[in-house]
């Protein structure tokens, strides 16, 4: 299961929108979200399905094919007044499947997306945000065909912060942000803090030196972390978009529950450049960090808009080394729109010393076919390698299908064909998922600009 597509307008403004946010530019920098369009975008659908599901047992193949009906909704928005801002973009898909070996239903749901609010004070002096997470987590789960069993984890987190002038061309900004996950099943709940202070002096009229201290930590089931990072970073802003490069160090202390204390350092860094255009928007950036998930929690901004990762793993204590490449265009022709993702992540355990790798990559690829139909097509691949990266452990591959009508104004009329392959080195089963799907939605849309 899979939620339904969002409108196309989301995919193709909510990423010009995000570039500002996911720099961590403040209205102070020049960037300010004031610039963007408000937009709203929504639907609810009603749909029925024919599932069937193989799994290679080496010996034999089992199948199963079951039919299903199910509730879908999505909601998506950008909208500013004065100080305030709020984005946001969730989706999600409620099912009953009948299985008619058993002679009976099983529900399954699915989940996804996040929200930002933030207030910046007149003069820029005070500010503050709430937000909230919800994702697809896999720990020991592995990699899926049926998204509704990874584990479900919400994380809400909250944060102030107030800036001082010393001097016409500097702002010191001192903040404080607190986040809680809640996890099902076995993930259980973390809490994480993050205190920070970071010095801008002015170098242009468009570009800044950002030197940041920061500590955070966090109290888990078995682990309590404390995290300390100096970074010195650049940032420019250019007629295309923005270019920025840091790096610094992080210290973490690490104190189990026998009382055992370890101590690890990294060489911590990024690179990130924005390219935005009327027609198109695209960025590249790499990171080197020192964190786990509880850490990133509170640290990490929400990512909207684009092709999405469809679930997150979780770490323990590792230097990553994380590389993130995301297009989009409109101009790939006339009645076509485009989205490209690619990435990779190796991580080095500070506890067990192994090293593990991550590769993803999709796209979407949509056509106007007519005034009334359009085609849709999106591929999602993801990875896992082993310690050398010569071999790949476990991976998926998620091909969907989508031809649409419009009935009305707002309601359209959709046949779906989604196919899902796993393939696994691993002591398990290949497995692989076929799902063809009626759909009825009825969508809104409102946007207006400045």
């Amino acid at each position: 299961m899979k939620p339904l597509r969002r409108c196309a307008s989301v995919a193709s403004v909510a990423p010009v929108v995000s570039v500002a946010l996911l720099m961590g530019g403040q209205t102070a920098r020049g960037q300010g979200v004031e610039e963007a369009l408000d937009l709203a975008t929504g639907s609810a659908s009603v749909f029925t399905a024919l599932n069937h599901n193989r799994v290679d047992l080496g010996d034999r193949t089992e199948s199963t094919t079951e039919p299903s009906v199910g509730l879908a909704g999505t909601l998506a928005g950008d909208f500013n007044s004065g100080p305030n801002s709020l984005l946001l973009d969730y989706s999600g898909t409620v099912e009953t499947r009948r299985e008619e070996s058993a002679n009976q239903t099983t529900d399954s749901s699915w989940f996804s997306g996040a929200s930002r609010f933030n207030h910046v004070g007149p003069g820029n002096r005070y500010d503050f945000g709430l937000g909230h997470t919800v994702r697809s987590v896999r720990n020991d789960t592995g990699f899926v065909t049926n998204l509704s069993s990874y584990d479900t984890q919400n994380v809400i987190n909250a944060g102030a912060g107030v800036r001082f002038f010393p001097g016409d061309l500097s702002t010191l900004r001192i903040s404080a942000d607190a986040s809680k996950g809640f996890g099902e099943g076995d993930l259980g709940d973390t809490t994480s803090y993050l205190a920070k202070a970071e010095l801008e002096r002015r170098l242009s009229n468009r570009s800044f030196a950002i030197l940041t201290g920061s500590r955070s930590w966090a109290d888990e089931e078995n682990l309590d972390l404390i995290i300390d990072s100096a970074q010195l970073g650049y940032l420019i802003n250019l007629d295309s978009g923005t270019f920025s490069i840091g790096a610094g160090v992080s210290e973490a202390e690490s104190e189990f529950p026998n009382g055992a204390v370890t101590n690890s350092d990294a060489v911590i860094g990024y690179l990130n450049r924005t390219w935005i255009a009327d027609q198109w928007t695209m960025s590249v950036s790499y990171d080197r960090s020192l964190s786990d998930s509880a850490i990133d929690q509170v640290v990490d901004v929400p990512r909207f808009g684009g092709p999405a990762e469809l679930n997150v793993r979780l770490n323990d204590l590792s230097v990553t080394d994380a590389v993130d490449l995301r297009y989009t265009s409109r101009q790939l022709c006339d009645v076509c729109n485009f989205g490209l993702l690619l990435g990779g992540e190796a991580r080095k355990s500070e506890f067990s010393g192994q090293t593990t790798h991550e590769l993803r990559g999709g796209l979407d690829l949509g056509f106007q076919l007519t005034s009334l139909q359009r085609l849709e097509f999106s591929y999602l691949w993801q990875g896992e390698t082993n310690e050398d990266a010569g071999v790949i452990l476990e991976q998926v591959h998620r091909f969907d299908t989508r031809w649409s009508r419009q009935l009305a104004e707002e309601t359209t009329f959709g046949v779906e064909f989604d196919q899902v392959y796993l393939r696994s080195r691993l002591d398990r089963a290949d497995e692989e998922e076929f799902v063809l799907r009626l759909v009825l939605t009825h969508g809104f849309s409102m946007m207006s600009g400045r």
